[in-house]
């Protein structure tokens, strides 16, 4: 072929030129040609050769099979016209050829256009006369394959680390001897006192125990060898997965994997948002769990109001009995109105009892706070231990406020009891009030207060006062601080949103070893603008009103024998003919037994066999104007039992609240009557 004579021809001159003094003869010339040419066939590289400003001079038959060059297209050409010197980055190579040299990085087009990779390396050649440069040869490796095979592996792991940094959660690689390998921003983020650390060949224990002496794990506070050892089990343990608390509050949740080749790939996933669902999921359960206890508790409270409101219907009814038959003035009469009143404050007891067990929603009136503050004197006595002193700074001024004065009792008696609490040594309960005028940057550190004029109630322990992270806290709902069973953690929030909803507003101060103060802020109101509302207030015993019977009847049911006794006198001094049942079955025979004769029903709500509303509903069939009065000693501001009556006839039914006043039942017996005459 053209190209091995070419070359054959170019391996002649050589010979020729560099070994004059050592000519073959013609046989061993031409073996050796023979010998050269099949070398240069056979092997994978191209030899080139060039003078001194290295144009090719020679180029061997195996550039045809890598470029698709002849190689007499090539002899003539400089190497640096065909191609360049240059480095994987691209950047030019600059080398002396008069030394040797090697694999340098050459890169060329194929006859096609395709880009090809060569590592060459080379030889001068310098005249043995006077050591100038003849020629240099060289041969050039195709690494283009390989080339292509790097750039591929290069793109898949860029791919791969694009992928690794974009994830959200923290990915890390360890090899066999648990040093990393690589790990990702996410990673970083998560363990920052490790972030300058984390670089390859670093131990998974250096970088834990780096996260331990700068405080990033605070599990491990105070057992630092301890918790290492627990997470360099936790980190071989390919099974499971566990959990790390950070420094920052994050949660991260790990799990590990072998490797192929024995390494680790750890992920670490944040948990932060789920762990605060459970631990908020937590809280309701305890809650709801709370709840149902003060529902049960609710209940059993709502049970025994009920009981000693019947209680009470006796003792203030027999009272205002015997007030019926007394004149004016006297002894008697004053210690029997006495009775009457302190019926009526136990009364107001135990609707207090009923708004806790039902909700009541109760309503608010003007009241007298020095009175109301008084008049709970001997319950705080009683409260305090033998070790504490009760002092009392009540205000003699007239300071009136309008707010539900069962709740305002309740409230400051949940505070006074807090108090005790708070003291369990010796200590000082001081209770009193005050007016004060709110000015407006007062009024601007209290959303809840307005510039003017307040009555302060004020209750003050000398305990160990509330810590800083807890004042926060201490009006959240079933937040408390007591131990379990001794505390619900209602009372402070019922203060406060009674507070609230009377307009008012609830400061608290405390620090460590300094007590507490909690401070009621309730708007004054004007006496003179109130003076007519007040003079309607102001009532002594009512006494019945006089009622013309006319030879009414009346069925009373309720299933509490004193109380059904003091009515039934009630009704027969006003001169009703009065028949008494203790349940409904025993009420509907009484009535068939009457022939319909009945005016009026009385029946308590809830009794056994029968309620009241389902009586009236069944007696309403045969006498369409009878008249109905509901008594009960639960409240009606929560279940109203009209609601249960027959609409055709509520306008006919009344209700009255235990204990039964002999003057209302008087009042509202008149109403039915004058209704059905009309």
């Amino acid at each position: 072929m053209a190209n091995d004579r070419n070359g054959e021809r170019a391996s002649k001159a050589c010979l020729k030129r560099h070994k004059p003094n050592q000519m073959p003869d013609e046989a061993k010339l031409k073996e050796a040609e023979r010998r050269l040419t099949d070398i240069t066939r056979l092997m994978s590289e191209w030899i080139w050769e060039a003078d001194e400003d290295l144009r090719l001079t020679y180029v061997s038959s195996r550039v045809f099979d890598v470029l698709g060059y002849h190689p007499s297209e090539l002899v003539g050409l400089r190497l640096t016209e065909i191609g360049a010197f240059t480095s994987d980055e691209g950047k030019p190579i600059d080398f002396h050829w008069r030394s040797s040299f090697r694999e340098v990085p050459f890169q060329m087009a194929d006859r096609n256009g395709a880009k090809r990779y060569f590592l060459t390396s080379g030889v001068p050649v310098f005249s043995l006369d006077d050591e100038s440069l003849q020629c240099v040869r060289g041969i050039a490796r195709d690494i283009t394959k390989r080339k292509q095979a790097e750039n591929t592996a290069t793109v898949a792991q860029e791919r791969l680390v694009d992928a690794i940094e974009s994830i959200s959660e923290a990915f890390v690689l360890y090899d066999a001897g648990d040093r990393l390998v690589i790990c990702n921003k996410t990673f970083r983020e998560f363990h920052p006192w490790s972030s300058d650390n984390c670089v390859p060949r670093v131990s998974f224990k250096e970088i834990e125990q780096r996260g331990v002496k700068t405080g990033g794990y605070p599990d491990a506070e105070g057992r630092p060898e301890d918790w290492l050892n627990e997470r360099l089990a936790q980190h071989h343990d390919f099974k499971g997965t566990y959990v790390t608390h950070l420094s920052d509050g994050r949660w991260l949740l790990t799990r590990n994997r072998r490797t192929h080749d024995g390494g680790i790939v750890s992920i670490h996933a944040d948990i932060t948002e789920l762990k605060k669902a459970e631990e908020e999921k937590a809280a309701l359960e305890g809650d709801l769990r709370q709840a149902q206890k003060m529902q049960a508790l609710g209940q059993l409270t709502g049970g025994i109001a009920h009981e000693f409101n019947n209680l009470l219907s006796s003792v203030s009814g027999y009272a205002e009995l015997a007030l019926e038959k007394m004149e004016d003035g006297g002894r008697t009469v004053y210690c029997l109105e006495q009775i009457t009143n302190a019926a009526k404050h136990a009364t107001a007891l135990t609707n207090q009892m009923l708004a806790f067990s039902r909700k009541q929603v109760l309503v608010p009136e003007i009241v007298l706070v020095h009175d109301v503050i008084e008049n709970m004197t001997g319950l705080f006595k009683p409260l305090s231990r033998e070790d504490h002193e009760l002092i009392m700074e009540i205000e003699n001024e007239s300071s009136f406020v309008r707010v539900d004065a069962g709740q305002l009792s309740q409230a400051i008696l949940n505070l006074a009891i807090n108090a005790r609490d708070a003291m369990p040594g010796s200590g000082t309960l001081t209770i009193g009030s005050r007016t004060v005028y709110v000015d407006e940057k007062q009024a601007k550190e209290n959303e809840n207060l307005n510039p003017g004029y307040y009555v302060v109630i004020f209750i003050q322990d000398t305990g160990d006062g509330i810590p800083e992270e807890v004042r926060g806290k201490i009006f959240d709902p079933f937040f408390t601080t007591k131990e379990v069973g001794e505390g619900t953690g209602v009372g402070v929030s019922m203060v406060y949103g009674m507070v609230v909803q009377s307009g008012g507003a609830i400061e608290v101060e405390s620090a460590p070893g300094k007590g507490t103060t909690f401070t009621i802020y309730l708007a004054r109101l004007d006496e003179a603008e109130i003076r007519p509302e007040l003079e309607m207030s102001v009532k002594k015993v009512e006494r019945p009103m006089p009622v013309e019977a006319n030879g009414k009847s009346i069925l009373l049911v309720e299933d509490d024998e004193k109380v059904r006794e003091v009515i039934t006198i009630n009704l027969r001094d006003m001169g009703f003919s009065v028949f008494a049942a203790s349940n409904g079955i025993e009420a509907v025979s009484i009535y068939r037994e009457s022939d319909g004769e009945i005016d009026i029903l009385i029946s308590d709500v809830e009794m056994p066999k029968m309620r009241g509303p389902e009586l009236a509903n069944q007696l309403f069939e045969n006498k369409a104007d009878l008249g109905v009065i509901l008594i009960s000693g639960y409240s009606f501001q929560a279940d109203n039992p009209l609601d249960e009556l027959d609409e055709r006839y509520r306008e006919m039914c009344h209700c009255i609240q235990k204990p039964v006043p002999p003057a209302k039942l008087s009042r509202v017996i008149s109403q039915l009557l004058d209704r059905n005459a009309a």
